[in-house]
């Protein structure tokens, strides 16, 4: 389901922040998990070449995110450091 107000890129992002958050290797460890296509499309009942495509996607988003990252401002208590 699309949200009209956010665009997919903001929801990608959303959803790479949530994985940091649980651990900060969970997309490396998901990665992982990716090399085997066959069982984990198996094992959600997806297109194995759906799941051969998540890889690249994901780590277009984690790039994304790392050069969201390094482009903001640092902050130090709620100020700005130049």
């Amino acid at each position: 389901m699309k949200h009209s107000s956010r665009n997919e890129n903001d929801v990608h992002l959303d959803t790479i922040e949530r994985g940091f958050g649980i651990d900060q290797k969970f997309w490396e460890n998901f990665l992982q998990i990716l090399h085997d296509s066959k069982g984990l499309s198996e094992l959600l009942d997806v297109p194995e070449r759906k799941v051969k495509d998540w890889h690249s996607r994901i780590l277009e988003a984690v790039d994304r995110r790392e050069k969201q990252l390094q482009n903001q401002p640092i902050k130090k208590n709620n100020k700005l450091i130049k």
